[in-house]
C-alpha cells in the first residue's frame, strides 16, 4: 500500500465525517402538511449556503481523479519531500536553470500566510519553490484553459518574494500539461517580449486589486521580473518517464534508498490513476 492510497483513505474518512471539517448538520423542520419540503432556520443561510451530498463515495473519487486541484495535492506532497537534486533535474533544467542548492516549497495556504493575504483569493499557484539562487513556479494543467493572466500572477508572486528575500539569478515558470496540449498551451503563453506595461495592454488581461497593488508598488521591479522570467512546457508523460527511470534505479531493500523509493512509488501510482494526464502506459 503506497502513501497515495493512504492519502485517499484520509479523503474517504473526511467524506464520511464532514463534522471533522466543521460542517455540522442542518436541523430541518418538517412542514405540518408533511409535504416534500422542509423548513431551514435562517441562521444557516447567514454568510453561507446550504449544500448536499450529490455523489456516492465511488462517484466522488472518480470525479477527483479528473480534478487538477486533487492532482496538485499529490504534486505538492511529492515535491515538498523529494531531494533537491530532483527539483533541479525535473523542474529547473527544462527552464535552462541549474541549481543544486537547497529548495523550499510553499503551498497555497503557506504562501497566503507568508504574504498576509488571509482568505483573499489573490492567486492560486500550483508549485512555488525558492532557493538562495532561484525561484521556480509550476503550473499544472489537465483540461483547464490558461491565458496571459496566469503569467502575470506568477510574476507578481516572484516580485513579492524577491522584495522580501532578495533578487535571484534565476526565475522561471514551468507548465506541466498533457502531451497533446503542449502546442495549444504554448500558443497561449508564448509572447516574444514580456515587459510592463506593454503586457498589461494585451487583450484579455484582468488584474484583481491585490495583483494590481503588487505591480504598482514597484512597476520597474515587476518589469524586471517579466524580462528575466523563463517559461517552458513539459508533458506529464515526460515527467512520468523521468520519475520511473529514477524509481527503477533505487533498491527498496537498501535502508538509505527506501524513503525515496516509496515516495516515487506513490507518486507514480497516482499519475497512473489520474485521468486526462495523457500518459500512455505500456500494455500489460
Amino acid at each position: 500500500m503506497t502513501w497515495a492510497a493512504n492519502f485517499w483513505d484520509v479523503i474517504h474518512d473526511l467524506y464520511w465525517s464532514p463534522q471533522r471539517l466543521g460542517l455540522n448538520r442542518v436541523q430541518a423542520i418538517k412542514n405540518q402538511d408533511d409535504s416534500a419540503f422542509v423548513k431551514v432556520p435562517r441562521r444557516y443561510l447567514l454568510g453561507g449556503e446550504i449544500r448536499y451530498r450529490s455523489k456516492k463515495w465511488n462517484e466522488t473519487k472518480l470525479a477527483l481523479l479528473r480534478d487538477e486541484k486533487a492532482l496538485n495535492c499529490f504534486f505538492d506532497v511529492m515535491f515538498s519531500i523529494c531531494p533537491d537534486y530532483l527539483i533541479d533535474r525535473w523542474l529547473c533544467k527544462p527552464l535552462g536553470i541549474e541549481d543544486v542548492s537547497e529548495f523550499r516549497s510553499f503551498s497555497l495556504l503557506h504562501l497566503s500566510e507568508r504574504f498576509g493575504w488571509g482568505d483573499d483569493n489573490v492567486t492560486q499557484h500550483d508549485g512555488f519553490f525558492i532557493s538562495p539562487n532561484s525561484i521556480v513556479c509550476v503550473e499544472i494543467k489537465l483540461k483547464a484553459q490558461t491565458d496571459i493572466n496566469q503569467i502575470i500572477k506568477y510574476a507578481a508572486i516572484v516580485k513579492l518574494e524577491e522584495t522580501a528575500t532578495g533578487i535571484r539569478d534565476n526565475i522561471g515558470l514551468l507548465y506541466v500539461v498533457p502531451k497533446k496540449r503542449i502546442n495549444t498551451i504554448k500558443n497561449k503563453v508564448s509572447i516574444e517580449s514580456l515587459s510592463w506595461p506593454v503586457l498589461g495592454e494585451q487583450p484579455g488581461v484582468k488584474l484583481n486589486p491585490k495583483i494590481k497593488t503588487i505591480i504598482e508598488s514597484d512597476p520597474s521591479h515587476f518589469d524586471s521580473v517579466l524580462k528575466r522570467l523563463r517559461i517552458n512546457i513539459i508533458s506529464w508523460s515526460d515527467l512520468y518517464d523521468q520519475v520511473t527511470a529514477e524509481h527503477q534505479q533505487l533498491d527498496p531493500r537498501n535502508s538509505s534508498e527506501q524513503t525515496l523509493y516509496r515516495l516515487l512509488d506513490g507518486f507514480l501510482e497516482q499519475l497512473r490513476a489520474h485521468q486526462d494526464t495523457g500518459i500512455e502506459l505500456p500494455a500489460p
